[in-house]
């Protein structure tokens, strides 16, 4: 895994940024934060020195950097995307790319998350027909996205098991899956108070169920892992990654 020296830090304002900062400062990690109003602006001294860089910002302003970092950086540097909620059109700049950088995805950053994620997808596989899911998930009163970004990966995760125990072949990319006819997987979400995250997922059969559960006490450790995958993906190769691929899962 590569030394980490310089982060080029977009959303350092946020949850999350201010976050990574306080991580990056204990790891004496040296931290640039980029402007993003009125739109993204990276100088060369910036991409220059900077080792990686680690988006935790807005659908727009990812968009902008999957854009204009193939146009400003050369060679274009490796990128960290944090931001939930992205659509179509910037899963695609980001797809474009990670054809000539290594670019690491993930709606939560959480080792722990990457674990419960390898773990549903087992036992989707090797459980009965049967055997009904169920996804809950509850966070603070605050969040914006219902159901939370890492519901979702969990909601595909399972879909894609269950298309593969099947015998239907289907390529390991999210966007890949919105062709397939809905499986009945049920998602639940709740917003109270300031609970940080919670995931659990419930196999239920006739006599037994059996039941993943994930839970977040503190927002560093979603920096923690950032930082983690940002230290693994400066080693890798261009294409498209994810917190479990920086695992070896």
């Amino acid at each position: 895994m590569s030394d980490l020296e310089n982060i080029l830090l977009v959303g350092a304002s946020g949850r999350m940024g201010t976050c990574i900062q306080r991580l990056a400062q204990e790891q004496k990690i040296s931290v640039q934060k980029c402007a993003t109003y009125p739109c993204i602006q990276f100088s060369e001294e910036m991409l220059k020195n900077a080792s990686v860089i680690i988006d935790f910002s807005c659908d727009s302003v990812t968009q902008q950097i999957a854009a204009g970092l193939l146009q400003e950086a050369s060679p274009p540097l490796p990128l960290i995307v944090g931001t939930t909620g992205l659509s179509r059109d910037t899963m695609e700049g980001i797809q474009h790319y990670a054809q000539h950088a290594a670019c690491l995805v993930a709606s939560n950053f959480s080792l722990g998350i990457a674990i419960l994620r390898a773990c549903v997808r087992l036992a989707t596989e090797k459980l009965p027909k049967s055997f009904e899911a169920e996804l809950i998930e509850i966070h603070h009163r605050h969040k914006r996205d219902i159901p939370s970004g890492t519901a979702q990966s969990l909601w595909e995760d399972i879909r894609r098991a269950r298309a593969l125990g099947e015998g239907r072949k289907l390529a390991h990319h999210p966007e890949v899956s919105q062709n397939l006819e809905p499986m009945e997987v049920g998602t639940h979400s709740l917003r109270m108070g300031s609970i940080v995250g919670e995931h659990q997922v419930i196999f239920a059969g006739l006599g037994e169920n059996l039941r993943f559960l994930h839970q977040a006490e503190d927002r560093m450790i979603f920096a923690q892992g950032a930082l983690f995958a940002a230290r693994w993906i400066c080693g890798q190769r261009s294409g498209l990654y994810s917190v479990e691929d920086a695992l070896g899962l």
